[in-house]
Order: C-alpha cells, then sequence, then structure tokens
C-alpha cells in the first residue's frame, strides 16, 4: 500500500472516532428516565457506602435536597439529615446516625417499617449487591397500611358482633376447613376451643361430638359422613339438633355466595318449651271448646277466624275449610247465603247485613232460622210426666241413645247412664242430663216416637220447632216450653 493511501484511511478513521467521541450515549439517560417513572424510590451506594445514583421517587418520598442526592454522597449523610429534620425522633444526631451505620454494615438484608411525623408511612429494605454494594429502596405504604387498619378495626367490631349474637355462627370453606367461628359454637357444643380454631377441619368437630355420644347410639362414621354430607351440601332449610342433655338447637346451613357452606344455630329450648305448654293449653282449651254445649266462634278485627269450635263446624253445611283458623269468616257468610241459608235476596246484601252485625255486634240474642226450620232435642213421658232433654251427654257432649236392653240412655263415648228421668245412674258423668222447660203452645207439632214400647209408661219422641237449630243438632240452652201437661 502506498504512504499516501495510509495516511488517508488513518485520517478518516480518525475522524470518525473524533465525530463518534462527539455522538453522547443515550442509554444511561434513558435508564434514569425509565427510573424515574417508578413510584418507589431506590439509591444504590458502592462497597464504601457512597451514593452511586438514584430516583426520583427517592428524593420526593424522603424529601431529600437535590445537593444531598448527588453521586459520591455518603450513606451516613442521609442519616444525619434525616435525624436533624427529627425523623428518629429527639436524640443526638451522631448517635442515630451512627447506630443506623452500624446496622447496615452488617451487610444483612432486612426490611423495617416507621412513621414519619408528617404521618407518611414507609416500608424501608436493605439489600446487598455483589461487589459489596447495597440497594436502599423505600415505598410509601400510607394507603396500604391504613386499609390494613381498617380491615382490623372491621374484623374486631365483626367479632364482637358475632360473639355477641344470640346463637353460633361458623363459616367452613371449599375444603371444609373453618374460616371463622364466634365463642358461641365452643359454648353450646361443650368441645376444646382448638376444635373450632380458623383453619381446622369442621369433620374433626363432628368426629369429636359423635364419639362423645352427642349423636346417640351408633356406627361413628356413618354419624360422621351424614353431617359432612349436610355441610358438603346444605339443604338451604332449618332442621333441629336434640343433644342427650335435653336442649333443643335450630341449625340453619346454606352455600354462601363466595364459596363454602355458613352454619348458624340458636339454642331454642326455651322456646320449644314455650310452645309445648301453649299447645298444651290449646289442647285443653279446644276440648272445653268442642265440648260446651254451644257452638262458638271468634274472630278478630279484621273478621278472620282465630279459633272455632267443632260443634260450630258440625252445625253448619259448610265445607271444613272455610271454618279454619285464618279464614276469612264472610268467606263463610257468602257460601251460606249462596246456597240457600239466609233464604231468597241479594247475595250481596245479606251478607252485607251480617257482617256489620259481626263488626258492630249488638251484644243481643237473636234467632238464626235455618232453611228447613227444624231442632231436634229428646221428648220424654214417663209415669203422666214429660220433659225434654238436649241430645248430648253433659259429661263432653257425645251423642246418647236408648238402650233397650237396659232401658235406660247410655253415652256412646264414655258409657255414662241415665234413667228415662234424665237421671244419671253410672259412668263418667259428673250430673244429670241437660233438661228444658216445657210450655203449651197451639203451634207446636208433636210426632210420637217410641224408643221402647216396653219401658212402662214411657214414650220417647222428637219435637220439631223453629228456635235456631242448624241441620237438627241443637244450637244452645234455649228452652222449648214452660210445662206441657
Amino acid at each position: 500500500m502506498r504512504p499516501e493511501r495510509s495516511l488517508v484511511m488513518s485520517n478518516r478513521i480518525e475522524t470518525r472516532a473524533s465525530t463518534m467521541a462527539a455522538v453522547p450515549d443515550n442509554s444511561a439517560l434513558l435508564i434514569h428516565a425509565g427510573l424515574d417513572t417508578l413510584d418507589f424510590g431506590f439509591a444504590i451506594f458502592d462497597r464504601d457506602l457512597a451514593l452511586v445514583t438514584n430516583n426520583k421517587a427517592f428524593r420526593t418520598l424522603r424529601g431529600y435536597p437535590a445537593a444531598l442526592c448527588k453521586s459520591g454522597t455518603p450513606l451516613i449523610e442521609f442519616y444525619r439529615f434525616n435525624a436533624k429534620r427529627g425523623d428518629y425522633g429527639p436524640g443526638d444526631v451522631e448517635v442515630q446516625a451512627a447506630t443506623r451505620m452500624e446496622r447496615v454494615r452488617l451487610r444483612q438484608p432486612h426490611a423495617l417499617e416507621y412513621q414519619l411525623p408528617t404521618g407518611q408511612i414507609l416500608n424501608v429494605q436493605y439489600t446487598p449487591i455483589v461487589h459489596g454494594g447495597m440497594v436502599l429502596a423505600y415505598a410509601d405504604i400510607t394507603a396500604r397500611k391504613r386499609a390494613e387498619l381498617e380491615v382490623t378495626r372491621k374484623e374486631a367490631q365483626l367479632r364482637v358482633a358475632l360473639d355477641n349474637m344470640p346463637g353460633a355462627l361458623a363459616y367452613t370453606d371449599e375444603d371444609l376447613n373453618i374460616v371463622v367461628c364466634n365463642d358461641q359454637y365452643a359454648e353450646i357444643y361443650g368441645v376444646p376451643s382448638d376444635l373450632v380454631q380458623p383453619g381446622r377441619p369442621y369433620p374433626d368437630l363432628l368426629r369429636y361430638l359423635a364419639e362423645h355420644g352427642y349423636y346417640g347410639d351408633g356406627d361413628i362414621d356413618a354419624l360422621v359422613a351424614k353431617r359432612v354430607e349436610s355441610l358438603r351440601n346444605p339443604s338451604g332449610k332449618t332442621f333441629e339438633d336434640r343433644p342427650p342433655g335435653g336442649r333443643v338447637y335450630e341449625v340453619y346451613r346454606r352455600k354462601a355466595d363466595a364459596g363454602g357452606t355458613v352454619t348458624v344455630i340458636t339454642d331454642v329450648t326455651r322456646l320449644k318449651s314455650a310452645e309445648a305448654q301453649l299447645a298444651g293449653k290449646e289442647a285443653e282449651l279446644h276440648v272445653a271448646l268442642d265440648n260446651m254445649p254451644g257452638a262458638l266462634a271468634y274472630t278478630d278485627e279484621s273478621l278472620n277466624i282465630v279459633v272455632c269450635n267443632e260443634r260450630f263446624i258440625e252445625m253448619y253445611p259448610v265445607p271444613r275449610i272455610l271454618l279454619e283458623s285464618g279464614r276469612a269468616y264472610p268467606d263463610f257468610l257468602r257460601h251460606l247465603a249462596e246456597h240457600g241459608y239466609y233464604g231468597e235476596g241479594d247475595v250481596d246484601a245479606l251478607v252485607a247485613k251480617r257482617v256489620d252485625s259481626l263488626r258492630n255486634p249488638s251484644g243481643k240474642s237473636f234467632e238464626d232460622r235455618t232453611p228447613d226450620g227444624k231442632v231436634s232435642v229428646i221428648i220424654v213421658r214417663f209415669s203422666g210426666h214429660m220433659a225434654a232433654f238436649a241430645l248430648s251427654c253433659p259429661h263432653q257432649n257425645a251423642a246418647v241413645k236408648w238402650d233397650t236392653k237396659q232401658n235406660q240412655f247410655v253415652c256412646t263415648k264414655h258409657d255414662s247412664h241415665y234413667q228415662a228421668d234424665g237421671l244419671h245412674v253410672a259412668g263418667r258423668a259428673t250430673r244429670n242430663m241437660d233438661r228444658f222447660p216445657i210450655r203449651r203452645e197451639r203451634r207446636i207439632r208433636i210426632e210420637e216416637w217410641a224408643f221402647d214400647n216396653s219401658l212402662d209408661s214411657s214414650r220417647v219422641d222428637r219435637v220439631n220447632k223453629n228456635i235456631g237449630v242448624v241441620r237438627n243438632r241443637f244450637v244452645a240452652a234455649l228452652c222449648l216450653v214452660d210445662e206441657l201437661f
């Protein structure tokens, strides 16, 4: 190669090198620009703990001045700045800075949280890196900590509510592990508290109860499996749990929207006892009502039937459902009107008249005449005397019949016996047959019908008269007459 050509190429290389040297390398600038977009701050220190680089968030989160954040600034200067500003509380600045430097020199990764006087909460992480350097990172966790505190506060409130609710509550996840369980749960079942701690499998509790006789006799595995199935696939309906001690618990289970199962248990022992007592008293009341000599119905302010005795139901030719508790009494009246019970006329008017009587009762008795206009009682003529008796036994109002073999009236229910004159002679009844006075009226029509011709001088007849009776049943203690002979 010729010397002049070599000189030209050398000049060109030098020119290009000079040109390249004049063009700045943008890589470092791009890296710094990208790091400045991060919302957490970090700084890199070398093996001598002098600052190498940092990003914008490092400066702004800590409020460091630009002059302090230049490369080469010793780490201890940042600690001195913090101490002078009061970040570490009262104390000697140098001692506070030196204490923190001792911790850093151990070259152990660690993290800590502390709250600045401004209320800001920072998470600080120290991480050693290769070649003896260290990364110091700051993150503002104020919002997160406040959220955690709020969650803690609400959890505490929820715990107070759960522990003071009238029943026991447990929430289990899809794996049947306990998520939350209030104090009453352990108290109700009388089990060790560790069996109802969060994370504990609920089947462990069920097995403990089965092994200690809570579910009665039977195969332990079968008893547990039955209740595990109820936990996996709750019916959403309440059922009763009756442990050996005599308590009664109402158990309700359902699937939670978030998955898992919610179980709520309420002690209903007192309620069940009260219900049993009430049922007993209601039964006694119904016995009294069903065995009173007359018919009775009680309606509430809305004219709905509260109670209606059997004699009332038997007395009227209506479907039994119309006289059930809770039914509207006007429906019963309308049925009667529509079926001619009140005679001819506008049905609405007939019903309205009786509804008004129901809403505004006069307190006085009145007659209610059936379409056939008949009433049936027992008429007996004996030794020249006549008597009128109710068709029912005075003990519990069962029907009486004439026994031709014994020449006595006999109760069909409890076998009480009465003479032809109504005198009680045997059986559970405590008094004579109910007797009504008799008086002569030309319009009375006596149709003789003898029960037994062998009875000396006695004849038993049935008398028909228009006085408030439905379908041949006596309404109440209404007298027929007042001395016929």
